[in-house]
């Protein structure tokens, strides 16, 4: 006869699987973001200490498994979290919940939740300080912001502030390796109607 539901404890192991993945998809937000590389390889000098972690994680040493889950370097911190979120042991709720909190403050220092480097606030008080209206945001091949003032079509090509790639456009037309900003004001479409910007 078939069982036609599971047990507590199956259940548990179910829910703490999905928990998982949910931080799954949160760290890949966190990798993800502009800032993620230059943070990353600017530790990643420090890579004799993400050693110590994986040869810990393969003897079991939970003293330092735990440590990595608190430690505030920023590449161990992601390399600890990476580690414990794709093993294969069954998660603890103690570090579900250390791990969770640990992704929130890379999210939180990535600015993942915008994509733009920046905190949420400091976001706020640049679109408000611009005073355009919403679709005037663009961003560089390397996803750094800048806006286009006017009607918000672009007339003229310059250069990055932040790493010097081309940005802007002539005539009206925005060059192909530059992107529009929607994370910059939640805007759906461009200001200047570039068909590929535009809501469909």
């Amino acid at each position: 006869m078939r069982r036609r539901k599971f047990s507590q404890e199956e259940l548990d192991d179910f829910l703490c699987e999905i928990e998982r993945l949910d931080l799954q998809k949160c760290l890949w937000f966190v990798q993800s973001a502009p800032m993620y590389k230059r943070l990353y390889e600017e530790e990643s000098s420090r890579s004799w200490l993400r050693e110590l972690v994986k040869i810990s994680e393969n003897l079991s040493l939970l003293p330092l498994r735990k440590y990595a889950t608190l430690n505030n370097d920023f590449a161990f911190s992601v390399d600890s979290v990476e580690l414990l979120l794709n093993g294969v042991n069954k998660l603890s709720l103690d570090e579900l919940t250390a791990t969770k909190s640990k992704i929130e403050g890379l999210l939180e220092l990535t600015a993942s939740n915008v994509g733009l480097g920046i905190s949420d606030q400091e976001r706020k008080m640049i679109v408000t300080a611009m005073g355009m209206k919403q679709g005037h945001w663009f961003k560089c091949p390397n996803g750094h912001i800048y806006c286009i003032t006017e009607c918000g079509g672009a007339m003229q090509e310059s250069f990055c502030n932040e790493c010097g790639a081309p940005i802007g456009g002539r005539n009206h037309f925005i060059r192909d390796d530059n992107d529009f900003a929607s994370e910059m004001d939640g805007a759906t479409s461009s200001a200047w109607p570039y068909s590929r910007f535009q809501r469909r």
